[in-house]
């Protein structure tokens, strides 16, 4: 601070009579105040990427409990870091891809409609993130920029259907370039929990599937598709460019589940975890032919019968598998 004084000083004596020495002094001054004049020389992408780095959490932190996108600093780190100099600020504020995340971490609708005016209309992610905000609010401000979502990431708080407003409209939207979907259900949504035998009641009323146009719809682009706790009716999709396939709590035949990834040619990452399986579709179920997946590289099968493994696992041909581990629920030799 006594040096800024001291040049401050000099200016002012200066000023009046020789303008080039107050020039150097100003940038003296103003180099000695920003250590971050070095970095300053970088190209500004790499800039970018640093500002990137510093503001967000690797892999815009993955909740392990969801499975979905959560990063409630980042609008609040972007800002700080616009403090650093106004070079910084100028960089922060004219690049899009860096608050392109429209997130309901707060209550307030403030930072969320502040990042959409600084994404100026690049891809974004759309996410429930944690969850704070009114939904029906949340959803009204984010579906005119659906059509340029590249994750949509959705976690309501509770069962609902399209026409009730909220998150679930969301899913109903056409998203040409969306890469990515994480969707939570609820667990009251989920019809299955109870076990294998509940689906053998036909006095049992099934809910209403939930309706996922997006998919139904078949993304080109769409590379990740990760579901839990969600009915879905389950149709012939083309996700030619899927490479990971996560589903968690659903209720899915064996002939469902096979068909799906008989439409994704690329997969590479197959998970699923404590499905309640739908037999009543699969009775008698004659061997399918055969699936090959020439990228599939990890398997993992958690919780589900040994029948239902054992048909999954015959009928696809992993022709790169490095990685599997599967886990049932019972050790009950499957039929013949």
């Amino acid at each position: 601070m006594d040096s800024i004084l001291t040049v401050i000083d000099i200016i002012e004596r200066q000023l009046p009579h020789n303008l080039p020495n107050t020039v150097t002094c100003l940038a003296t001054a103003m180099n000695k105040r920003n250590s971050f004049a070095a970095i300053n020389k970088l190209p500004t992408e790499v800039l970018v990427e640093v500002v990137r780095l510093a503001a967000s959490d690797r892999e815009l932190d993955h909740d392990w409990r969801t499975g979905l996108l959560i990063d409630p600093n980042l609008l609040k780190n972007l800002s700080r870091l616009s403090l650093v100099c106004q070079f910084w600020k100028n960089t922060i504020d004219a690049d899009g891809s860096l608050w392109a995340f429209l997130a309901a971490d707060t209550t307030s609708l403030r930072p969320l409609k502040m990042a959409i005016a600084k994404s100026r209309n690049v891809p974004v992610v759309i996410t429930s993130g944690k969850n704070q905000m009114n939904e029906i609010d949340f959803a009204a401000t984010v579906t005119p920029f659906i059509h340029s979502c590249r994750v949509l990431c959705l976690a309501p708080r509770r069962m609902g259907y399209p026409e009730e407003g909220g998150v679930y409209q969301l899913l109903q939207q056409p998203s040409p370039i969306l890469e990515g979907l994480y969707f939570r259900g609820t667990l009251g949504g989920f019809t299955g929990w109870g076990g294998r035998d509940s689906q053998k009641d036909p006095q049992k009323p099934r809910r209403q599937k939930t309706e996922i146009w997006v998919l139904e719809n078949s993304p080109e682009r769409l590379k990740v598709l990760r579901l839990r706790w969600v009915d879905w009716c389950w149709a012939r999709l083309t996700l030619s460019n899927l490479r990971d396939l996560k589903l968690s709590f659903m209720t899915i035949s064996a002939s469902e589940l096979l068909e799906c990834i008989s439409g994704a040619p690329r997969l590479e990452s197959f998970h699923v975890e404590r499905l309640t399986e739908d037999w009543t579709e699969d009775a008698d179920l004659p061997a399918a032919q055969t699936v090959p997946l020439p990228s599939l590289r990890q398997i993992q099968i958690f919780q589900v019968s040994m029948a239902f493994a054992h048909y999954m696992l015959s009928n696809i041909v992993p022709l790169s598998l490095e990685h599997i581990v599967l886990v049932t629920t019972s050790f009950t030799n499957p039929a013949p």
